[in-house]
């Protein structure tokens, strides 16, 4: 990690004409985010190795040792999710590598760090690297655990050892952690580059950085907008899909439409001979948000739920109604109405905390290893992949069956196909006190 930020990101970010200074800035954070972690992490683990660990011979000699380094993977689970946010990143950089291909100045930059030429030491393979340590933890532990002689072949759990359950627990907790950034890397090949134009956007628009970070994804799905009307005015509705993203900031709405016309003026996406446009898009604050559950009788003999998303405008009071239906709509209602409690809470934390020093919350723990208050854990206690059931229409339950990512982003070895640079034309004038008619 530290090679890759002295050798390829800090020069990076000192020259401008090489790559978008948005997105290598976006890279440095999330770099430096993970060097921290596995800095604390390495920390952690070797606190749990005594000094005189050479001199043991016998198994039982070990298994405090072990069970403490079960533990340390079993509290750090959460906190590993910061490298959905890189593999994010990696992917965005494949693609401007690629749409920069041609820039002679980035391939001097490039070719200077690297005069061998050495695949090992390239821009790219720097970059998948992190990730392909973390998926060596579980094929780690479970090394530890075939080496363990005491009823690790027992099925029956409660004869098991200690240290042998723990070491379970966490391969099964570092298994699920690589499903969680798979889930998440195609979330991000399907979504990323509506993600990165509406962060550009809503910035550029409100003068305030806005962050849509894979960590604090919520919840996700396709949902049926009632009132889509109000604010698409002569589309064919029945063409479109409609996507809801619950971040911890706020809620992004996005609507698709694919087609096998070239429209040169859109938010495009190439698969095959299809064209995937963005036809709507709208990032709402969560401190601008009430939502309920809306009673119907048409919906209750199909298992699906309406409900109302109210924005209210910050500065004009003015309100903007969107109406929904889904079967998971208590869902999308609850994990909204915590992310607004979470806020609440927040603000009234800052306020009573008001003399702590900037110094003084710097030199304590990483931001990631503070003790946080239940509302406060909702990262901790709810992500995008287990959020929705098994009922609803979510993003991984496609007409494909639920298919993984055919390229996982640890086993990529080259630079993605190049896709359509983006564009927008979507109507910028909205109804503020639109009604659902």
């Amino acid at each position: 990690m530290q090679r890759l930020l002295e050798r390829y990101i800090e020069p990076l970010r000192d020259d401008s004409k090489l790559l978008p200074a948005d997105a290598i800035e976006s890279l440095y954070v999330s770099v430096k985010s993970i060097h921290q972690l596995q800095q604390t992490f390495l920390k952690r683990l070797e606190s749990n190795i005594p000094t005189e660990i050479l001199a043991y011979n016998a198994t039982h000699e070990f298994r405090d040792i072990l069970i403490s380094i079960a533990d340390t993977f079993l509290s750090y689970s959460q906190y590993f999710k910061l490298y959905s946010t890189f593999c994010a990143m990696h992917l965005r950089m494949n693609r401007l590598l690629d749409i920069h291909q041609n820039n002679q100045h980035l391939k001097e930059f490039l070719a200077a760090r690297n005069p061998r030429h050495q695949h090992s030491l390239s821009f790219e393979s720097y970059l998948i690297k992190p990730v392909q340590r973390i998926l060596k933890y579980p094929l780690l532990i479970q090394q530890m655990l075939n080496y363990l002689n005491s009823n690790e072949n027992n099925s029956n759990e409660q004869l098991l050892s200690t240290e042998t359950l723990k070491l379970k627990q966490a391969i099964t907790m570092m298994n699920n952690i690589g499903e969680y950034m798979n889930g998440m890397q195609q979330l991000y090949e399907e979504f990323g580059q509506s993600f990165e134009y509406i962060t550009k956007t809503y910035s550029e628009e409100h003068n305030k950085t806005l962050q849509l970070n894979l960590p604090d994804l919520y919840a996700y799905g396709e949902i049926d907008w009632i009132n889509m009307h109000l604010f698409l005015l002569g589309k064919n509705h029945q063409r479109l899909k409609t996507y809801c993203f619950v971040f911890r900031n706020g809620c992004l709405l996005i609507v698709r439409e694919q087609s096998n016309k070239k429209k040169q003026d859109l938010l495009s996406i190439y698969k095959g001979n299809k064209i995937i446009s963005d036809r709507f898009i709208r990032f709402i604050p969560m401190e601008d948000i009430n939502v309920e559950l809306i009673e119907n009788d048409d919906t209750k003999d199909n298992n699906i739920s309406m409900w109302q998303l109210t924005q209210t405008d910050s500065k004009t009071r003015l309100k903007t109604y969107f109406r929904f239906a889904n079967k998971d709509a208590q869902t999308f209602v609850k994990t909204i109405n915590n992310c607004i409690s979470s806020i609440a809470t927040t603000v009234e934390w800052r306020q009573n905390a008001y003399d702590r020093t900037i110094t003084s919350i710097r030199n304590s723990e990483p931001s990631y290893l503070t003790k946080k208050t239940s509302s406060q854990r909702l990262s901790s206690s709810r992500s995008c992949n287990v959020l929705l059931t098994s009922n609803s229409r979510s993003l991984n339950q496609k007409s494909d069956n639920n298919r993984q990512s055919p390229s996982p982003i640890w086993k990529r070895r080259t630079t993605p196909i190049r896709r359509q640079p983006l564009s927008m034309n979507i109507r910028q004038k909205t109804l503020r006190n639109s009604t659902d008619c």
